[in-house]
């Protein structure tokens, strides 16, 4: 058609402007198929778009409709052959140093510009399906390949998955930037992985908070349960972003340390400091359930921050809000150098103890050794039941030793008193020749 010099069974050359191929279902068809000069296909349009070598444009209100459905039965006899419904392959023009904004093999979007309801809007959508009894190894209903080949080659971000950012005027009620739905359905040899990284050296990052069981993380990282880490036996380590301990079985080897100082060469008393603090039981106000989360109806059990810092300033700092914060990890090595303080002062009344009854066993020898000399008979010891009472009387009891007796007139008689004129008064006292024997005063009513 339009040539003399078929190269076909069908031959078209066109050299109007016109379209080189129409067909109409109906007279003055918007909706044709055509072909343009220029070589643009259009499918339900008679003006594809001058950017596309293809356009497909339909409109229907049938229940299950597709503009492009594409069906392939595979059934070839040759190994290892393949199929494939859509094949999209898109390269730059080699040499060609342009800068391209875009390069991509698949688009899809969807648009929805009615104001009804869209039950679910899915840009790309794709499945796997074994609908017999055979088997499939690896069914992967979405698969992605980067290639960077030769070593002058660059990519500067290399993303499996991406997402752009969102852009949103109206109203979304729940946001997910990755959803995946039930994995356990059915007879699984293995528990399924909902995310698995195979990649030992791979990083894995969140800007924002993570939760683990739980789906409102008050924290960088909420667990919703109990945690384990290690690798084997007891090991396992929590860490500060300082790589301090917090934890667990951590590396403390010397050879990984420098700068070594006991904390006993502070010169300062730990048990003072410690015995100063005063453990509190509290709840947290509005103020910590607005900033941090914190639950107001719990019990809690700790130390108040100003306290500390009175007695131990380098345990308490100041977060980005302003308010104090204790490193209660360190505690347990100051309650340690007090324990030293407490023991080296027991050990000094220890010593003294020791001493005070050395010094009360020299006394007592030295006054046995005394009482021995004198031939004193040391005092018996106190019996340890009551003496019985005494029985009552008509004879008047006598007076005791103890009761002052003063006698009355009538009772004393007057003896003469014969002057002595004739005993010689010595002028000095003679000193005895022998070592006199030490007096003792008996006291009336005392033990002898």
């Amino acid at each position: 058609i339009g040539t003399t010099t078929p190269a076909s069974k069908l031959s078209i050359q066109n050299t109007g402007t016109g379209n080189s191929f129409l067909v109409e279902d109906q007279a003055n068809d918007t909706s044709p198929f055509v072909i343009t000069a220029n070589g643009r296909v259009g499918v339900g349009t008679n003006a594809p778009f001058a950017d596309n070598k293809m356009q497909i444009v339909d409109e229907t209100s049938n229940f299950a409709h597709y503009a492009l459905a594409v069906y392939l039965t595979g059934d070839s006899t040759v190994a290892n052959s393949r199929y494939g419904g859509v094949d999209a392959y898109v390269t730059t023009k080699s040499g060609n140093a342009t800068n391209f904004q875009y390069l991509f093999g698949v688009g899809a979007g969807v648009s929805h510009d009615g104001t009804g309801v869209l039950q679910i809007g899915q840009g790309t959508y794709s499945y796997v399906e074994n609908s017999s009894s055979g088997t499939i190894t690896n069914a992967t209903a979405y698969d992605a390949y980067v290639y960077n080949d030769t070593a002058a080659s660059t990519i500067t971000n290399f993303r499996y998955f991406a997402s752009s950012d969102l852009s949103n005027a109206g109203t979304i009620t729940n946001t997910y930037g990755l959803y995946l739905g039930d994995l356990t359905s059915g007879t699984q040899t293995n528990a399924p992985y909902a995310i698995y990284s195979s990649d030992a050296g791979a990083k894995s990052y969140f800007a924002g908070n993570v939760g683990i069981g739980t789906t409102s993380p008050a924290q960088k990282l909420q667990v919703f349960g109990d945690i384990r880490v290690g690798t084997t036996g007891s090991n396992g380590c929590i860490e500060n972003y300082g790589g301090g301990v917090i934890g667990g079985t951590c590396s403390s080897d010397a050879a990984l340390k420098t700068d070594v100082i006991a904390l006993a060469e502070s010169k300062r008393s730990f048990l003072d400091g410690l015995t100063a603090l005063t453990p509190v039981t509290y709840h947290w106000n509005e103020t910590a359930a607005d900033l941090y989360t914190k639950d107001k109806n719990m019990d809690n059990i700790g130390f108040i921050a100003q306290d500390v810092e009175a007695q131990f300033p380098e345990l308490v700092s100041v977060n980005k809000d302003g308010y104090r914060q204790v490193n209660f990890t360190a505690l347990p090595f100051y309650i340690i150098e007090a324990l030293k303080e407490l023991w080296t002062k027991v050990q000094g009344h220890d010593e003294k103890i020791i001493k005070l009854e050395e010094e009360n066993k020299n006394l007592k020898e030295r006054l046995e050794t005394v009482e021995d000399k004198l031939n004193i008979i040391p005092p018996a010891p106190s019996p340890s039941v009551s003496p019985p009472p005494v029985e009552e009387s008509s004879t008047p009891a006598a007076p005791s030793t103890n009761e002052s007796i003063t006698p009355t007139p009538a009772a004393v008689e007057t003896l003469p008193v014969e002057p002595v004129s004739d005993v010689t008064q010595p002028s000095e006292p003679t000193s005895p020749t022998t070592t006199s024997e030490p007096s003792f005063t008996l006291v009336p009513g005392a033990s002898q």
